[in-house]
């Protein structure tokens, strides 16, 4: 393929926020080295490259043309190197998602002239690639759709929530309305809104350890407590059930029937109710929720509804069981994944 004239910023943009959630990134500053792990690329430092050939910093800056880092696509795997030594050091969460920006715009793939020694591209072919690798960068580090509707408008609050420098953090923000319409005109807004909501409504529950991310969320959907706080940090996983894209159970929990992908929501060999509501019935018939019931849809393992603070229908049914049990059961406490997102 031939290199584009000029940098394709709605590209850069739809990869973007592509790019967030297919990583489920709901936390910043984002943790770069993670992700370079969990994708098996290669990685190393400045130091570490001039140690190995005897040479300086300097002599590796200069081999390959770029004072914070590059990329080497050997047509199997990426090996990023970066400058360790540059200053300030949160330029270097900059140059490392510039170097994935290169990996995840299919620089390296899809220009040949891209993975060999950069003096082999053109001026205008150079400035059109590090363009589209700046414009992803920014984007991933700090989204507009969240600067934006957080009203993050100063510079040093930029660069200290999302780990930019203040330079960065001045660019982020003089292109932040130009990005804000890409996403428009890319047609992302539901890409987008999926990125806000993992940043804003995330929380983490003070008395079982549960993490979830549900919007406008005033109880904790395992434990029904109120006491939340707005940040991913340890957490206890409970248990969940496979179900279909409408929320419906793959296997009813209560007599083990396996054919429930067919029309209506309640298994037809036992009755038992295969989507999981808001509810309160107990066997006393008494609400215990402060508000009354709403009777949203709720995730598969919730004992309460995170909207009312109802007791849920898997939970009065006795499909599951009560959350301290599987908490003691099972208190070994990990990072979940981001099924449960029925109210994005």
């Amino acid at each position: 393929m031939i290199i584009p004239k000029y940098a394709r910023y709605n590209y850069c943009v739809y990869k973007a926020y592509e790019f967030l959630n297919e990583f489920s990134i709901a936390d910043y500053p984002i943790n770069a080295f993670e992700i370079i792990s969990n994708m098996k690329w290669g990685l190393i430092t400045y130091s570490e490259l001039a140690r190995r050939r005897n040479c300086s910093v300097d002599d590796v800056i200069k081999a390959f043309g770029s004072q914070d880092g590059f990329t080497i696509y050997d047509e199997y795997n990426y090996t990023i190197a970066y400058n360790d030594l540059i200053k300030p050091k949160n330029r270097i969460l900059f140059t490392l998602f510039h170097e994935i920006g290169h990996i995840y715009l299919n620089h390296l793939k899809n220009f040949e002239s891209a993975r060999m020694y950069r003096g082999f591209l053109t001026k205008d072919e150079y400035k059109v690639l590090e363009n589209e690798s700046n414009a992803f960068a920014r984007n991933v580090l700090a989204p507009a759709i969240i600067l934006y509707r957080t009203n993050n408008i100063a510079p040093k609050i930029v660069s200290s929530r999302f780990g930019i420098t203040k330079r960065a953090a001045e660019a982020r923000l003089d292109l932040l309305n130009t990005d804000l319409s890409l996403i428009h005109a890319c047609g992302i807004e539901d890409k987008a809104q999926a990125v806000y909501n993992r940043f804003y409504y995330k929380r983490t529950c003070k008395t079982c350890g549960h993490y979830f991310i549900i919007p406008n969320a005033k109880y904790c959907p395992i434990c029904g407590g109120k006491k939340l706080k707005n940040e991913r940090g340890k957490n206890m996983i409970y248990k969940s059930m496979d179900t279909y894209s409408n929320r419906k159970l793959k296997v009813c929990p209560r007599c083990g029937n396996e054919e429930t992908n067919i029309e209506g929501f309640y298994c037809q060999i036992c009755g038992a109710l295969l989507v999981n509501y808001c509810d309160d019935r107990d066997s006393n018939n008494v609400f215990s929720a402060k508000d009354m019931p709403c009777g949203s849809e709720v995730p598969v393992n919730a004992r309460y509804c995170p909207k009312c603070g109802s007791r849920t229908t898997f939970y009065n049914d006795g499909l599951l069981e009560d959350w301290n049990t599987e908490k003691n059961n099972n208190d070994i406490f990990n990072i979940p994944n981001d099924d449960e997102l029925p109210f994005v």
